[in-house]
């Protein structure tokens, strides 16, 4: 007996970011009735420890500081969405794929949980980009790591980065500012942060990027569906959304505006 298709969401990395992936999934779904959506669990796994400071703190060897690695609890809560029903599952969280973190999370599930497919955030956005210069917006992490940059040159792209200035000024303060940034007020994102992201992406696209990636899940919850700069974004928790209905109920994925 095959198990029915179900998505599962590791969210929680941060909040919001796990619950703006269910969003795009019913967003993209072609629905007219509630049985017409897809069956899809969210865990909000906040307990997992920050995954910019692991990187930053020396990921080579996670023997060093375990309390704060967050692979381990990150895979054990993809193997128990698992035991509750999911098929195909994503991690809400772009730095969460650094290959430090995200390639013993996926050993962990192909040893646990062998019947899950997880996708990977950063292939499956690179994968539907077209175009030759991208910008990138991201944490500290995931640019210490070369996350985009090496899977865009390798696609053939040139990746455009934000000057120091920007980054340390706007675009870190707009996700982490304890007061302003998108991790502590996101409902409704403030005023500050929505302004210093519009700043930077303004800054990408005057360096030369033809659309810029928001490569960090809080990012896109300051730049709407109606924000003048929307055409231009690259947003990679859609993407994915777009890649968990495809691969269980593709007969139900909305066609791509773009």
């Amino acid at each position: 007996m095959h198990a029915q298709p179900t998505i599962g969401i590791l969210g929680g990395m941060g909040p919001k970011a796990g619950l703006d992936l269910f969003q795009a999934v019913m967003d993209n779904t072609l629905a007219t009735r509630d049985q017409d959506h897809v069956p899809t669990l969210l865990w909000s796994a906040a307990h997992v420890p920050d995954r910019t400071a692991f990187l930053l703190q020396g990921a080579g060897n996670p023997a060093e500081g375990t309390l704060r690695d967050p692979a381990p609890p990150m895979g054990r809560a993809l193997v128990q969405l698992a035991g509750a029903g999911a098929t195909t599952a994503a991690v809400a969280c772009n730095t969460a794929h650094a290959e430090p973190i995200f390639r013993r999370v996926q050993e962990h599930v192909r040893q646990s949980a062998p019947g899950l497919t997880l996708l990977h955030m950063i292939h499956e956005t690179v994968a539907s980009i077209s175009g030759r210069k991208i910008g990138l917006l991201a944490t500290a992490g995931t640019y210490r790591l070369r996350l985009y940059d090496d899977a865009l040159a390798k696609a053939g792209f040139t990746a455009i980065l934000p000057s120091e200035d920007i980054r340390e000024n706007h675009l870190f303060p707009a996700i982490y500012d304890p007061e302003s940034g998108i991790k502590a007020a996101s409902s409704p994102v403030t005023d500050r942060a929505r302004e210093a992201v519009a700043l930077a992406i303004e800054h990408l696209l005057g360096r030369g990027a033809e659309r810029v990636i928001l490569g960090c899940t809080e990012l896109p919850l300051a730049v709407g569906g109606h924000h003048a700069l929307h055409p231009y974004v690259i947003n990679p928790t859609r993407i994915v959304a777009r890649a968990l209905i495809r691969a269980t109920f593709p007969h139900r994925l909305k066609p791509n505006p773009c």
